[in-house]
């Protein structure tokens, strides 16, 4: 398999507070020709998928009720997942302060998206997240698969 289908097969998992938010990820991503794809509004269920280790991206919104992206970034150990492998995570904010990015990227976000986004530059940062993730893994371990934990 080539290293552009392996990026179509990597799971990606979108978090935001709003369902409509999170069904326009997903139709967007589809389109794109990404097949695992899943979407929630619930953090903790959020929190759950990213843990089993199938994951290879995380969109996470950054202003929610109750638990925010922060607090999942917390939750997650965000800070620490270049050390761990853990997925990297693409933070969505409508909010366009400095101090937003710098928390958001201090608590473990590879990279930021302000909203609304474009759907160009939505993609582009998915894809480099990703091959960015598969290069690093290859590093470590040659033989893993997408969406595969290396150990």
């Amino acid at each position: 398999m080539s290293a552009a289908q392996d990026i179509f097969d990597s799971g990606i998992l979108v978090l935001d507070d709003h369902p409509s938010n999170v069904l326009l990820l997903e139709r967007i991503l589809r389109v794109a020709g990404y097949r695992r794809v899943i979407g929630t509004t619930e953090p903790l269920d959020a929190c759950a998928i990213y843990r089993e280790g199938r994951i290879d991206l995380l969109l996470l919104d950054l202003q929610m009720p109750g638990m925010d992206g922060f607090q999942v970034m917390q939750a997650l150990g965000a800070s620490s997942a270049d050390e761990h492998d853990g997925a990297p995570i693409l933070a969505l904010t409508a909010a366009e302060d400095p101090a937003t990015r710098q928390r958001a990227i201090a608590s473990g976000a590879r990279d930021l998206l302000l909203k609304p986004y474009n759907r160009a530059e939505l993609l582009d940062r998915v894809r480099r997240l990703l091959e960015s993730r598969r290069s690093r893994r290859q590093i470590r371990d040659p033989n893993a698969a997408p969406g595969e934990q290396a150990r």
